[in-house]
């Protein structure tokens, strides 16, 4: 019984120490300059799909922005 709540603990701070350097991370998201443009209108689908998640995914300064139907990467205003 022991050696199994050993073996559990273990894990958790395994899994801790992956969860805590992934945040660390995920704050070196890279930031285009600019602001989203506004959206007028509103997808019908339910799911859409996005075509971006950050503005890295997005090239020449574009940046990830909501739009109609899902993420797409547009140039900033």
């Amino acid at each position: 019984m022991k050696l199994n709540s050993l073996m559990a603990f273990v894990v958790l701070l395994a899994l801790g120490i992956l969860a805590s350097s992934a945040v660390e991370g995920a704050s070196k998201v890279k930031v285009n300059p600019g602001k989203c443009p506004v959206v007028t209108g509103q997808c019908m689908m339910l799911n859409p799909p996005n075509k971006c998640l950050n503005d890295s995914h997005c090239l020449n300064g574009l940046k990830c922005c909501k739009g109609m139907c899902g993420n797409v990467c547009v140039k900033p205003v």
